[in-house]
């Protein structure tokens, strides 16, 4: 509610134009409109399709998504290669110096499963 609308409907009251309890019923219903459009943030004040309007928060969740579904993917594709390479220098050369190195990727991409993983379900 703007400082003009609530001046409007007290000036109205004054005038006798409406009564006290009318102006009350009409102050709570805009301050409940107000109330309304803070809890509708995809929306703006103009209105839906208007020139101004944000993006709608469901597309951007979606988009987000599936970013989050991108990296998840790059995680398990690094945990996979480095497993595969692991598994490969245990079965040629035993725990060795490239063993332990691959361990570095493969841990790295366990926690970037872990990241991405809470990201999409959230």
């Amino acid at each position: 509610m703007t400082a003009e609308e609530r001046r409007r409907v007290l000036d109205g009251i004054d005038q006798g134009k409406i009564t006290v309890e009318q102006g009350i019923a009409l102050l709570e219903r805009l301050m409940s409109e107000d109330a309304r459009a803070e809890e509708m943030p995809g929306e703006s004040a103009a209105g839906p399709g208007s020139a101004g309007e944000s993006p709608r928060w469901d597309e951007v969740r979606a988009r987000v998504r599936r970013w989050s579904r991108m990296a998840l993917w790059a995680g398990i594709g690094l945990v996979i290669l480095s497993a595969t390479g692991m598994f490969w220098r245990l079965q040629t050369d035993g725990i060795g110096v490239w063993f332990l190195c691959l361990m570095a990727p493969f841990l790295f991409g366990v926690g970037w499963i872990a990241w991405a993983g809470g990201r999409v379900d959230g």
